[in-house]
């Protein structure tokens, strides 16, 4: 079946009233995904720009809708988000304009299924849209195109009850979506968009599967990250990652005094981030051996002293390290 822009745009604009959601046929949906389907990929604007509209029409019959939210989502979970293909992309005949609402109504009907229903989500299929979400993250940067940050964590922030447990090297990449957008969002004063960026990543961090990869990936992560410190979310991301990492190896701990202290002194020389660092330090602590070690290259009394001096008067009940 073949659809106009004029059609589409007309169902489109009549699916903003809740009773036409229940109205218009499910075949008549079938027929613009299968019309979708047949477009794919896309070749030109104009066929960027009809099959957005068909996004949008779903988009909005999804919305509110619990049946039709569980339908469309049926129809389309082994193929949203679609990403563009690079070489078209790359091409001065395609207008990132175009690319750019292609992608923006994609993301509008994933959320608005999300948000309408979830029942029928399963954590493959919420793996499958994440990995897809950072793959189309990933376009939009090499080809310069803005990119709706509150979708994107929204989507993030839906999937994740249902995923619980993200494979460590995924939670990375989220790490760096979601600081990016984090940062972006404070340099144009969205602090609402700064904290949920924020907030998704701390979310992720809590539950990781960390199966896949040995103590000395895991040692090498840990040190990126503190080398990459900045901030309190910085702080509780790691604290967290290094509580799933579980690593409590003589090494990793040596590794860890030999990071805050120095050798010949016994005394810290780290100047910030000096609570959360100590905090690290006493969750390797598991036994009396280990305790026995840390006290045999650190001058306690100087690290009482300085905690009582410089780090206890600073604490807040809301960041308590």
């Amino acid at each position: 079946m073949h659809f106009t822009e004029e059609a589409l745009d007309e169902l489109t604009i009549s699916l903003r009233e809740e009773k036409n959601r229940h109205a218009v046929p499910r075949s008549t949906i079938a027929d613009i995904n299968t019309f979708l389907e047949k477009k794919m990929p896309c070749c030109s604007d104009e066929d960027y720009t009809i099959c957005s509209l068909a996004y949008k029409t779903m988009a909005n019959y999804v919305a509110d809708v619990p049946e039709n939210a569980r339908f469309v989502f049926g129809l389309i979970k082994e193929n949203i988000p679609v990403i563009p293909n690079e070489t078209q992309a790359s091409c001065s005949k395609i207008d990132l304009s175009t690319l750019n609402f292609f992608i923006q109504v994609q993301l509008i009907l994933l959320n608005n299924i999300f948000t309408t229903t979830k029942e029928m989500m399963t954590k493959d299929t919420c793996c499958l849209i994440v990995e897809k979400l950072f793959r189309l993250v990933s376009f939009c940067e090499t080809h310069m195109i803005d990119i709706d940050g509150y979708l994107i964590i929204e989507i993030l922030d839906e999937c994740q009850p249902i995923i619980k447990e993200i494979e460590i090297r995924q939670f990375l990449l989220l790490r760096d979506f979601c600081l990016m957008l984090s940062a972006k969002a404070r340099s144009e004063d969205d602090a609402d968009l700064s904290q949920s960026a924020a907030n998704v990543c701390i979310k992720y961090s809590l539950s990781l599967d960390c199966s896949t990869i040995t103590n000395g990936e895991k040692e090498a992560i840990f040190f990126k990250l503190y080398g990459e410190l900045s901030d309190k979310v910085d702080e509780q991301i790691l604290l967290n990652i290094v509580y799933e990492f579980r690593i409590c190896t003589d090494a990793f701990l040596d590794n860890l005094i030999s990071l805050f202290f120095d050798p010949n002194t016994k005394r810290l020389k780290i100047e910030k981030f000096v609570p959360m660092s100590l905090l690290l330090l006493s969750n390797e602590i598991i036994s009396e051996e280990k305790m026995d070690g840390l006290l045999s290259k650190i001058s306690l009394d100087d690290l009482v002293s300085f905690y009582f001096n410089k780090v206890y008067p600073n604490l807040q009940p809301k960041h308590p390290f």
